[in-house]
């Protein structure tokens, strides 16, 4: 079926944009890019196992839903994990801004839903998200959220067997993707669309419970691993984060976590009232935005800390911003659609007045050349800020790994890298005793500890302290090699008796310690029953191929109907 023109206009920007700041490679400035590139590359060495040794330790991979790291690693077998990462995030962009369109067409309507693709494909948030954050999981999950939301939409009109069981993949596949977001956002935009149709009374209740129960069950079957980590996982020092504090008291965390999740649209945000005081449709959904709006403050306010008691500690709160944008996006699109007679349709309640073509045509203009500048902006953030230590290049990272590889019986620790150390990982078999995502995490030493990576261990109160422990400690369990790009640490080096082993020229020194005291250490991997493993590598992508098919399937089933439909009118 065709697709409306604004709608291909707004996929084909998305596309463009987000094609652009890949090939311009913002990605290697991000927290969690590198991360989710590691999760793909144990997939693509061995993707039965859901035990990997080259991080903490050992680890279970199953602290992670598997869905985008998995198509990654599938992509990865006709590409290199880097493209692969990439090739997934433009693609993830443009289904986020389809996703959009969906679930806006939902709430209001076609027309306004195709001002809303348009808003959506340079939606600045997404940039910060998916290109200064890497959190492409995230942004991939927060799309098949919308999606799930349309299709139980589509279920509640046409309660077949075929839409229930599309409802339901959509759902389960959010939450194979990113567990915070079927927890926090899924629900949400499902309960926006149950207070939509909230004219079905008891059948709407009915609909409602049996698609509950049969997502759930999708999501313990393959997921049953994470929720049982879940549910027993040991408990966490807190690690600092930003979005913890008053967002407001330093510009460089006012500008990633606010000012680049909103832009210019929060001065709109008095528009979004009015839309709601005179369309009554809107105001739930103005609720959610609200809600996810003061989330996403974090610590600016002492409402999250509030509302979220014990997780308070363990989430941080960019994701909430980057959810309460997309439900901003509904009322943006309205001021859009409506720019031309939105202050007497609105304010002074004159619904009959005329629609002034070139103020709209003018307005929406203005709006996507501020959302573009604002998205180019947000995604290359990291760069902006400078967050990132400088980088190694490439080839002193291959002499690092052809090191380490090597001596792969032993394990390593690096200080200076930045999120490089994570590159590097997925360059060598050998374990790194550190890691780059905090769930991960089960030793003592690393949970009772409020240092977030060894790596950056001079940014946390009490960092060298415990640097110091790592070393004497660990050095009795294997740890005998400690890659320093950073001159701080080598005084605390040189008093533990550490001595270099390598040193590496390049765009910055690089230089490897050795811990002359190392003992060597083993751990055998953990046993896992075969039905786990095949239900965790195989159901996701699994599930995935289904809901493809049930797409294509119903648009084959449209496109006949349109086309009958057309011949009567001929025959008439």
């Amino acid at each position: 079926m065709k697709l409306p023109k604004k709608l291909s206009l707004a996929l084909l920007l998305s596309a463009t944009v987000n094609a652009a700041m890949q090939a311009l490679q913002v990605y290697r400035y991000s927290y969690d890019a590198y991360t989710h590139m590691f999760f793909a590359d144990h997939y693509r060495r061995d993707w039965f196992s859901l035990w990997d040794a080259r991080w903490y330790g050992g680890f279970f991979v199953t602290t992670y839903p598997p869905l985008s790291h998995q198509l990654m690693g599938l992509l990865s077998y006709l590409l290199n994990i880097e493209a692969s990462y990439q090739v997934l995030a433009v693609a993830t962009a443009v289904f986020l801004t389809y996703s959009a369109y969906l679930y806006s067409r939902v709430l209001i309507g076609e027309e306004r839903a195709q001002y809303a693709a348009l808003l959506a494909s340079f939606l600045p948030a997404t940039g910060m998200t998916l290109n200064s954050f890497g959190q492409l999981p995230t942004a991939l999950s927060t799309a098949l959220s919308l999606i799930a939301a349309y299709s139980f939409n589509s279920y509640l009109f046409k309660p077949s067997k075929v839409n229930l069981l599309r409802a339901t993949l959509w759902t389960a596949l959010s939450g194979f993707t990113h567990h915070f977001t079927l927890a926090f956002f899924t629900p949400i935009v499902i309960l926006t669309v149950i207070v939509k149709n909230a004219r079905l009374g008891r059948t709407l209740l009915r609909r409602t419970l049996l698609y509950c129960v049969l997502s759930i069950l999708l999501l313990l079957v393959i997921l049953r691993p994470f929720v049982e980590f879940a549910v027993s996982h040991p408990s966490w020092e807190e690690i600092p984060h930003a979005t913890r504090n008053n967002l407001f008291t330093r510009p460089e965390v006012a500008f990633p976590f606010f000012w680049g999740m909103y832009s210019f649209t929060i001065f709109l945000l008095p528009n979004a009232f009015v839309i709601a005081f005179r369309d009554k449709e809107m105001l739930f959904p103005l609720i959610t935005f609200l809600l996810l709006f003061i989330l996403g403050l974090g610590g600016t306010t002492p409402i999250p800390a509030a509302l979220l008691g014990g997780l308070w500690k363990t989430l941080t709160y960019d994701r909430f911003a980057f959810w309460a944008t997309l439900t901003y996006l509904l009322f943006l699109a309205i001021m859009a659609s409506d720019a031309g007679v939105f202050l007497e349709k609105f304010y002074f309640g004159d619904a009959s007045a005329k629609q002034n073509e070139r103020v709209r045509n003018l307005f929406l203009v203005a709006m996507v050349c501020g959302l573009a500048a604002s998205f180019i902006l947000s995604s290359s953030g990291n760069i902006i800020l400078r967050l990132q230590p400088p980088a190694l290049s490439d080839e002193q990272l291959r002499t690092l790994a052809q090191f380490l590889d090597e001596n792969r019986e032993w394990k390593y620790i690096t200080l200076g890298l930045g999120n490089q150390r994570i590159l590097l990982s997925t360059m060598t078999v050998a374990p790194m005793f550190d890691g780059g995502y905090n769930l991960a995490k089960a030793l003592p030493i690393f949970t009772e500890s409020s240092v977030e990576s060894v790596d950056a261990a001079k940014h946390y109160p009490g960092g060298i302290d415990f640097l110091e422990k790592v070393i004497t400690s660990q050095a009795n369990n294997g740890l005998k090699y400690v890659v320093v790009a950073d001159e701080y640490y080598k005084p605390t080096l040189r008093d533990l008796g550490l001595r270099p082993a390598l040193r590496i020229e390049g765009s910055g020194t690089v230089e490897v310690w050795e811990v002359p005291y190392a003992v060597k250490g083993s751990q055998p991997p953990p046993s896992i029953d075969p039905f786990t493993e095949a239900a965790w590598s195989i159901g996701p992508v699994a599930c995935l191929l289904a809901a493809l098919a049930l797409e294509a399937s119903g648009k084959k089933i449209s496109l006949r109907r349109c086309v009958k439909a057309e011949a009567r009118k001929l025959d008439v």
